[in-house]
């Protein structure tokens, strides 16, 4: 059931197109709503709607962002707030966790394990189901929204972590599923990150006058990872200092190369580590991490202090696979979520367009093929060369997908130049 309601003033403020709230509640007495916001294309159409997840599991969906699908396909956009998140009730939040800071995490995991542990007996006492909110079970969410909405056939769109979510509702509901679209898979939230300073080198050195600029990056990065663990550097902020050693830089490089700032900053980034003389890069990472929650810098894309993080709803989006690795293992077993191992099933008989960036910190070239083959083997897979994570902010990969979507879903889009463009550094 579909109820209209107020939209609130972060909607209000972001959404400029025609547009309408509400929130779906899956079973009637069920006290879970979704909230959505439903925005209108320039002209009616009576082409399937798309069904947008937002970026990453645990972010509230940048609506000011996400609005303008409608002008560019020209279809009806539907942005959920999946459960757990955003407005939608009720919150996976953990005062307990945020409260500590990434400083206090970092220096006490202990500390973070427990108030984790404490941040679910208290949602378990309030009659939240924590397990409940992993990607397979938010695919039923995202299903319930559909049927409240009344459309037959829909195209889902999903970014990083949310991508799965989508999957699993094409996956169990294929014949509403007109198409699905991914844009940048998280194949493994701890990759080694050699590849990427390597790939990030070679095109240094491509590029004249960016060896000039920033060094060889690959050697800074090597030199400030030592360099850091044995002697971290402190970089001030206008309300204290901040501590940087090597894993703290590791952190900062995933952090940077996502959504933040892309590929083209890190010669600079790793030139200031390098030479410990903190420049805008350092700064704004020093600043960053002062005032983000623990597991939000290098451990999610998308770590943006303006942007509220729902921990809960991250751990729930990150046990299943990043169970095992480090950072993880300890806060996953406290959240009581591990690692899934069963293998997963293939999404056939649904048109999927996989977008990616060849030089993103969550899903490198060499997995994200594979990843692709044990997920969604049919998928069209398009990658953008100077691409890190959520390659959809990108004109190119935007113009691949509306191309694609107003064509032959079954056949491949039709290649862009502009998806071979090196990264500019500057």
């Amino acid at each position: 059931m579909f109820v209209e309601r107020a939209c609130p003033d972060d909607v209000e403020v972001l959404v400029v197109p025609a547009h309408r709230c509400g929130v779906v509640v899956p079973e009637p007495g069920e006290p879970e709503e979704i909230f959505v916001v439903v925005v209108e294309p320039p002209v009616p159409s009576d082409a399937a709607p798309v069904l947008e997840t937002g970026v990453d599991l645990g972010m509230t969906p940048a609506y000011g962002g996400l609005a303008p699908i409608a002008q560019r396909t020209g279809r009806r956009v539907v942005i959920v707030d999946l459960p757990g998140t955003g407005h939608s009730q009720p919150s996976l939040d953990c005062p307990e966790v945020e409260s500590l800071g990434d400083a206090t995490a970092s220096d006490d995991p202990a500390r973070l394990t427990d108030a984790v542990a404490a941040c679910r007996a208290r949602l378990q006492r309030e009659g939240v189901d924590v397990a409940g909110l992993i990607p397979a079970r938010l695919g039923e969410a995202l299903a319930a929204v559909m049927t409240a909405l009344d459309e037959p056939r829909w195209v889902v769109m999903g970014h990083g972590t949310t991508a799965e979510a989508g999957r699993q509702l094409a996956l169990t509901h294929p014949e509403r599923v007109e198409a699905l679209v991914v844009d940048s898979l998280v194949a493994d939230p701890g990759i080694d990150l050699d590849p990427l300073v390597i790939a990030v080198s070679d095109l240094c050195r491509a590029e004249p006058g960016c060896r000039r600029r920033y060094g060889d990056p690959e050697q800074d990065w090597r030199r400030a990872r030592r360099d850091l663990d044995r002697r971290p550097l402190s970089v001030d902020i206008p309300h204290g200092t901040v501590r940087i050693d090597g894993a703290t830089l590791e952190r900062g490089v995933r952090w940077l190369t996502g959504p933040v700032e892309g590929p083209a900053a890190l010669p600079a980034f790793l030139e200031e580590a390098a030479t410990r003389r903190p420049g805008p890069h350092l700064q704004l990472l020093a600043a960053t991490l002062s005032v983000a929650p623990p597991l939000c810098v290098g451990y999610v894309p998308k770590c943006e202090t303006d942007e509220r993080l729902v921990i809960g709803a991250t751990l729930s989006a990150q046990c299943p696979t990043a169970a095992q690795l480090p950072g993880w293992q300890g806060v996953c077993r406290a959240w009581g979520i591990t690692t899934d191992q069963a293998d997963p099933t293939h999404l056939t008989g649904v048109p999927v367009l996989a977008l990616s960036g060849r030089l993103d910190p969550f899903a490198p070239p060499e997995l994200i093929d594979s990843h692709l083959q044990r997920l969604a083997p049919d998928a069209h897979h398009v990658e953008l060369a100077a691409g890190g994570h959520n390659v959809l902010g990108v004109e190119c990969t935007r113009t691949v997908r509306n191309t694609w979507l107003a064509g032959d879903l079954d056949q491949p889009p039709s290649p862009e130049p502009c998806l071979q463009d090196p990264p500019t550094f500057d």
